[in-house]
C-alpha cells in the first residue's frame, strides 16, 4: 500500500506518471498556483490547488 504524507507528494507522482498535465497557472500577488487536468471516471477535469490546501475539481 503506497502511502503519501503531502497533497504535493501525490501531484509529484502523477505528473512523474503522466496521469497528470500541468495546462496553465493562476498567478496572483503573492503566489502563483499551477491548474491541472487528468482524466477521471471517463472525463477530463481541471485541477487546481486553493491557497488554504483543499483540492478543487472542475469538470
Amino acid at each position: 500500500m503506497l502511502r503519501y504524507n503531502f497533497l504535493g507528494d501525490i501531484i509529484n507522482k502523477l505528473l512523474q506518471t503522466g496521469k497528470l498535465k500541468q495546462i496553465g497557472t493562476f498567478y496572483t500577488d503573492t503566489i502563483n498556483l499551477p491548474i491541472y487536468e487528468t482524466v477521471y471516471n471517463g472525463k477530463t477535469v481541471g485541477i487546481n490547488v486553493e491557497i488554504k490546501g483543499t483540492f478543487m475539481m472542475q469538470p
